[in-house]
């Protein structure tokens, strides 16, 4: 499922992506943060990536 709750109608641009997507301090995300901090898991998702990174990753 695709969400598009900044409405980019597909536009890659730096011009169109810093007029739709606000930006965020720390304060504005630290009420997630703390709330995983504290826990909780939150929704988790799925990263794509390729053979050589999933290699490396294990090693560490």
């Amino acid at each position: 499922m695709s969400r598009n709750i900044y409405n980019l109608g597909g536009a890659t641009d730096r011009k169109t992506f810093k007029s739709k997507v606000p930006v965020v301090s720390y304060e504005d995300l630290q009420p997630y943060i703390q709330r995983i901090a504290n826990g909780d898991p939150g929704e988790r998702k799925l990263m794509p990536t390729i053979a050589a990174e999933m290699d490396r990753r294990q090693k560490l």
